[in-house]
């Protein structure tokens, strides 16, 4: 499915100035990511009638994209969020580690203090399913310590006693600790979105960040869709060029994500959930800026928040 939209997506840019340009970033793997938002931006606004343009010129620089119909034209700027080392941790250890813990019925416990490479992590695997075979065999409590890299605890359940002892001596809790890395995925958003902001100069336009990197389960619920929309509405209120701010975030991001299922409309706030577009569901959340002094079209907002 992925793959197919893909290819729609390409399709209709086909012809449009700068084409070329977007498929050398699609050949680069480290510019593949953000290639796809900027093709999927332009290729939703050409869906709704909008003639397109990339990396117009705008003031001494150059915009993402822009929108032209009749004498209007608006500016775009596209922005990615990473994973950064949060991801990266999350996605290369936690989630290779803890689950052999958790999956077996033992009582997990303990941090692991750094991204692991894949040979540690192979190694520390055969460990901690050593360790796991022997918890389940002979009904114990162990601990794997490697100096500045993992402490963890490994207990069968009815040695949860033995386990607290141990963990209150390292000042530890049962659970796993952690991670070493700052969990505040929201500054990351906020920096990404005043950098574009700030590249827009003043001409009427949109922001676009694509946040699908963000991780919901290291995240409070209701951050993205109040702590975000606060702080871009206080953001945007002083600039009278932005009409509109559009973020894409990973299914999960938002408090009691199902009233989201169909859309929500609140005074200049809009929320949308999108069916399987990167083979998970998307939440689209959307920011009109009431102080603007170019007004939205209906349609340009519609470009977003449609499947």
């Amino acid at each position: 499915m992925y793959l197919g939209r893909l290819g729609e997506t390409l399709k209709a840019l086909e012809g449009i100035p700068r084409f070329q340009s977007l498929q050398k970033f699609l050949k680069d793997a480290a510019m593949f990511n953000s290639a796809i938002a900027h093709a999927e931006v332009a290729a939703r606004l050409k869906n709704v009638g909008y003639q397109i343009e990339l990396e117009p010129e705008v003031r001494n620089g150059k915009a993402d994209v822009s929108a032209r119909e009749n004498d209007n034209k608006f500016f775009i700027e596209v922005s990615t969020v990473g994973e950064g080392d949060l991801g990266k941790y999350a996605r290369e250890t936690a989630h290779a580690i803890w689950p052999l813990i958790v999956v077996s019925g033992c009582i997990p416990a303990g941090q692991i203090h750094k991204i692991l490479s894949e040979e540690e992590r192979k190694r520390y695997q055969r460990e901690i399913n050593a360790k796991i075979a022997e918890v389940q065999t002979n009904g114990v409590c162990r601990k794997i310590e490697h100096k500045n890299t993992l402490d963890i605890f490994i207990a069968s359940r009815d040695k949860a006693a033995e386990l607290d002892a141990c963990l209150s001596a390292k000042h530890m809790e049962r659970g796993c600790v952690g991670p070493p890395y700052t969990t505040n995925q929201i500054d990351r958003v906020m920096t990404r979105f005043e950098d574009k902001v700030s590249q827009l100069r003043g001409k009427p336009g949109m922001v676009v960040v694509y946040a699908n990197d963000l991780i919901p389960f290291y995240m409070t619920p209701g951050q993205v869709s109040e702590e975000i929309t606060l702080g871009m509405e206080e953001i945007i209120a002083n600039k009278h060029n932005i009409i509109l701010f559009v973020l894409v975030v990973p299914e999960g991001c938002f408090e009691n994500e199902n009233r989201y299922a169909l859309t929500r409309v609140d005074n200049n706030r809009t929320i949308v959930q999108r069916p399987f577009v990167r083979g998970c569901r998307e939440n689209i959340l959307a920011v009109k800026n009431m102080n603007a002094r170019f007004g939205c079209p209906p349609k340009m907002l519609g470009a977003f928040l449609n499947p």
